[in-house]
């Protein structure tokens, strides 16, 4: 039986492996990619639904198999959510992109002291 699917998220570091940080307004808005690990290979169509705030909330990615990455800034916490469209019917898969960055960069062992930084900046947002 396959691996149910999962929604993750990195920083995106630069060329020093520090995180990515673009400056915007008030607050400094980190690089993130948000993808799908274990995506059935019927799916066709990834829908990711980020905060209210931003101008693009809801985002279809379609036919980046295999994990359906989807590039944002935030400079803060909330709860992002990803419906997987195909031929096998909807699947539903969602998490707080604080935790989901903790998760990943513990996971791979990236999680550096300004990776740490600025996951817990995030998360205080």
């Amino acid at each position: 039986m396959p691996d149910e699917p999962v929604l993750k998220a990195k920083l995106i570091l630069n060329a020093s492996g520090k995180p990515k940080i673009v400056h915007s307004g008030e607050h400094d808005h980190y690089s993130i990619e948000l993808f799908v690990d274990n995506v059935p290979k019927a799916v066709s169509l990834v829908q990711y639904t980020l905060h209210p705030s931003y101008y693009d909330p809801v985002r279809d990615n379609r036919g980046a198999q295999p994990k359906f990455a989807e590039e944002i800034t935030s400079y803060g916490d909330f709860k992002v959510r990803a419906k997987l469209e195909g031929s096998d019917g909807p699947a539903l898969v969602r998490g707080a992109l604080s935790d989901m960055l903790k998760e990943y960069h513990a996971s791979t062992e990236t999680l550096t002291p300004d990776i740490a930084a600025a996951i817990e900046k995030i998360a205080e947002n």
